[in-house]
This record gives structure tokens, sequence and C-alpha cells, in this order.
């Protein structure tokens, strides 16, 4: 066996956030009022991933992410001041409904879980009350041994000492027999880099990699991953 401990993303690697984003906006722009077009909720997701990219390059705290996405996003688009209408917590609460998963996410760790020696782990930077909520609303929280989230570690993937953080609270880590399963190529797959881990980049859409990450596998379907280890 070439690996033992596998670290699994959460957001459109086990559970399908598109999905689970499309109806907590819709729940919130009703409660504000404002129809979700297509065109909008692509431009707050567009948005949204910005602020991401930059928290994942120390740009801005998450704190920082959180507390001023939808007022700036309703006071640029709409001249809206929403200030206290604490948008963010309604939306994450909104958000923690959403546990849809992706294709074969289940039947992967169950077929995996018949290994007792694998070891599955999460690695993720969402919300935690969120990410907790979605994987055991989900039931696919059980597979999982440790659930390891930026917000309580500290620092985001793709920083080193997220991946420093798991391998002091691992038995018998190996960077050399652990994987990194993502669908990000500049949080999960950067962040194996960054730490000489190898990664399996999922790419269900074939999309470019214009990035300067370079995933070890690239599957687009998450059974493919039985075969790599």
């Amino acid at each position: 066996m070439q690996y033992d401990t596998l670290l699994f993303d959460i957001d459109n690697t086990l559970l399908d956030f598109e999905a689970d984003e499309s109806q907590a906006l819709k729940r919130l722009f009703d409660f504000v009022g404002i129809e979700l077009t297509a065109d909008l909720h692509q431009k707050y997701s567009a948005y949204n991933q910005s602020l991401w990219r930059k928290l994942e390059r120390n740009e801005i705290t998450r704190e920082e992410l959180l507390a001023t996405r939808f007022n700036v996003f309703f006071k640029e688009n709409f001249n809206r001041d929403v200030t206290d209408l604490n948008l963010n917590d309604r939306y994450i609460n909104y958000l923690s409904d959403g546990h849809d998963l992706m294709p074969h996410a289940t039947e992967l760790l169950q077929l995996l879980e018949q290994d007792p020696a694998i070891r599955l782990e999460v690695a993720t930077n969402g919300v935690p009350q969120t990410q907790y909520k979605r994987l055991k609303e989900a039931e696919i929280m059980n597979y999982f041994d440790q659930v390891f989230v930026s917000q309580e570690i500290g620092v985001n993937k793709p920083n080193i000492e997220f991946y420093n953080y798991i391998e002091d609270h691992l038995e018998n880590f190996d960077a050399r027999r652990t994987l990194m399963i993502g669908d990000s190529l500049t949080s999960d797959i950067q962040g194996g880099n960054n730490a000489n881990i190898d990664t399996v980049w999922f790419n269900p859409q074939h999309l470019e990699n214009s990035s300067s990450a370079q995933p070890t596998y690239e599957i687009d379907d998450l059974l493919q991953i039985k075969k790599l280890i």
C-alpha cells in the first residue's frame, strides 16, 4: 500500500458546496427582499471566491472576510446598508442546512473504511459550525478519525503550518504515505505541495490548471482514488 493517511477536503470534494450555497443564498436574498437571479448568483460567487483566495494568500483575515462580505456586496451592488441584519450569521445557518453529497462520496468512504490500514481525516478551510453539521447530516462524519478545521487550528490551507498541525496531532504521521484530496488548486493542491505531501486534484469539470500548483494525480470521479492507494 502506497498511502495510509488520506486527508479529504469537504466543499466540492465530498459535499456539493455549489448546491448547498445555492439554497442558502436563495433564502438569504429572499430575506433581504431581492430576487436572486442566475447572474446575481454568479456575481456573488465570484466575489466570495476572490475573498477566499485573498485569505489563502494571507491578504485578509477570516474575521474580515466573514464580517464584511455581505455588507460590502449589498452596498456596492444595491447601495443597501445591511450592517444591522447580521447576514453572515444568517447565511452560515442556512448553509449548515445543506449537505448534498458529491457523486460516489459515500461509496468511496465505505470502500476505504473496509481497510483497517487506512485512516481518513478531514482537512477543511470551512466554518466549523457549518462543516460539522453538514458532515453529520450527510451521515459521513463517522468515517473520519479527526476533523481538522483551519479556524480552529488558527491557520488556513495552503499554509504549511496547517499541515504541521495535522502532523503533530496524528500518531505515526508520515508525509510520504499521506495523500491530500481536494478540488482547489490554490488551497488543497498548493497546500500539499508546500508540505511535500502527494495530492489528488478532484477535477470533474476538467478545468485547465493555470496555477503554479502541481497535483500528483488528477481524477474526475472519486472512486478512482481507490486505485491510487
